[in-house]
C-alpha cells in the first residue's frame, strides 16, 4: 500500500469536501422540488373542493396525483431533513444516558438506518428493475403511469438518505472517542 503523503491526504479531504457540496446541493434541489409538489398537491386539492361544492363536478385525477405526490414529498424531503438534524427524535432517552452512551445509542440507530435503508434500496432497486423490463404500470383510472418512474424517486431518495445516516454516525463515533479521552 501505498504511504499517504500530505498532498495525497489533501486531495481526500477535497475530493470528500466537493462530494459533501454536490450531494447538499442535489439534496437542495430535490427538497425545492418537494415543497412545489406539495404547493401543487395543495392547489390541487383546495381546486377539487370549489368545484365540488359550487359547481358540482370534481377533478377527476386529484386522489391519484396527490397520493403520488406526497409519495414524493416524503422521499425527495427526507435526506434534506436528516442532512439538518431535523429529524423526530424521543428527548426523555437523552435525560437519562451519560454523554457516551447517547453518542454509542445514536451512532449504533444510525448505522441500523443505514443498514435497512440500504436492504430497502436493494429491493426496490431490483423491483424497479423488474418493472422496467416488464412495462409494468401503476396507478388507476384515470392516470396510468409507468411504475419504474414512480419506483425511481425512492430508490434516488434512499440513495442520498443513505450517505447522511452514515456521515452522522461517523460524526458521533468520533464524538465517543474524544468523549472517551477525557
Amino acid at each position: 500500500m501505498a504511504r499517504l503523503t500530505k498532498n495525497s491526504a489533501g486531495n481526500k479531504s477535497h475530493f470528500r469536501d466537493k462530494y459533501w457540496f454536490f450531494l447538499g446541493k442535489v439534496t437542495a434541489g430535490s427538497t425545492y422540488i418537494s415543497g412545489g409538489l406539495l404547493l401543487f398537491v395543495i392547489v390541487i386539492i383546495c381546486l377539487d373542493l370549489v368545484l365540488r361544492n359550487f359547481f358540482q363536478t370534481s377533478i377527476i385525477w386529484t386522489s391519484v396525483t396527490s397520493g403520488w405526490a406526497i409519495l414524493f414529498v416524503v422521499f425527495l424531503s427526507a435526506p434534506w431533513v436528516l442532512s439538518q438534524k431535523g429529524h423526530v427524535r424521543v428527548d426523555l432517552v437523552d435525560k437519562f444516558l451519560s454523554p457516551q452512551k447517547l453518542a454509542y445509542l445514536k451512532a449504533v440507530t444510525l448505522i441500523a438506518a443505514a443498514g435497512i435503508s440500504a436492504i430497502f434500496l436493494y429491493y426496490i432497486s431490483l423491483d424497479t428493475w423488474k418493472c422496467w423490463q416488464r412495462g409494468t404500470l401503476s396507478g388507476d383510472y384515470p392516470i396510468v403511469v409507468p411504475r419504474p418512474y414512480i419506483e425511481s424517486v425512492i430508490v434516488f431518495g434512499y440513495l442520498l438518505l443513505i450517505p447522511y445516516c452514515l456521515r452522522q454516525a461517523w460524526e458521533q463515533i468520533q464524538l465517543l472517542q474524544r468523549l472517551r479521552k477525557s
